[in-house]
């Protein structure tokens, strides 16, 4: 299975944080290494939101009928699937 949008940006928003890390802990000023370092928080929780949608996005999926029948009702009496007769 192909990765989904929001694991791929997951991913973009981690490599992200990283980079801002990266650019805090090489930073000589005080005031732009904080920047830096508020910048990878953020990513890291748009990450974390984004893995959170991917996984509540698994759930629907793997929860959703596969076939028209398995959508339909069934039919107590016949216990086949319910069919609209229009």
């Amino acid at each position: 299975m192909s990765a989904s949008k929001f694991e791929t940006m997951a991913l973009e928003y981690r490599a992200r944080a990283e980079d801002s890390s990266a650019l805090a802990r090489a930073s000589g000023l005080d005031r732009t290494r904080e920047q830096h370092e508020q910048a990878a928080l953020r990513w890291i929780e748009l990450a974390e939101a984004a893995e959170s949608r991917a996984e509540s996005q698994r759930v629907r999926l793997a929860a959703a009928p596969k076939t028209p029948e398995d959508a339909a009702p069934e039919d107590p009496v016949t216990d086949t699937p319910a069919r609209d007769l229009d």
